[in-house]
């Protein structure tokens, strides 16, 4: 199974505040949104209307914009362009239960930002320096030895 593109995103640290994770969902819902997917049945004038504000909304980058990457401790630039490619494969978010993300979508591996920062033994912030093409080499060592650690399967480790 291929990963989901968005599994690099911080999950379930014990960081996370609601406010971080109200962040999160933004994000999220404006990635379904750019992609044509609403949770209001809308006319489809309407979803049209509201997918293009979507996708403005990433490619212009603006204040507000700005700002739900800062609350969701994410660069805005990585943000924008890791969004924009997802929206353009076309590849749909996964669905929700009512009890959240549909366990059966989700990359098996549980590579997140968080995980990786312990098993490296780094900081989540260290991890997402790596990501973003910044950090030492030593760091970046620690943190690509991680992933690949943890991409293989338990009986090849």
């Amino acid at each position: 199974m291929s990963k989901h593109p968005l599994s690099a995103f911080d999950e379930g640290g014990s960081h996370v505040t609601p406010e971080h994770r109200l962040a999160m969902a933004i994000i999220i819902n404006a990635i379904g949104e750019a992609m044509g997917v609403s949770s209001i049945n809308e006319t489809k004038a309407a979803r049209t209307r509201c997918q293009d504000a979507a996708l403005r909304w990433f490619k212009d980058a603006g204040s507000d914009f700005q700002a739900i990457c800062d609350l969701a401790d994410l660069n805005p630039e990585c943000v924008r362009k890791a969004a924009l490619a997802y929206i353009d494969t076309g590849v749909r978010l996964p669905k929700r239960s009512r009890r959240g993300v549909d366990r059966r979508n989700v990359d098996p591996t549980g590579l997140t930002v968080t995980r990786i920062a312990q098993r490296a033994g780094v900081s989540a912030s260290s991890v997402r320096n790596v990501l973003n093409g910044t950090g030492s080499p030593e760091m970046k060592a620690r943190v690509q030895a991680a992933i690949k650690a943890m991409e293989q399967p338990a009986n090849d480790r």
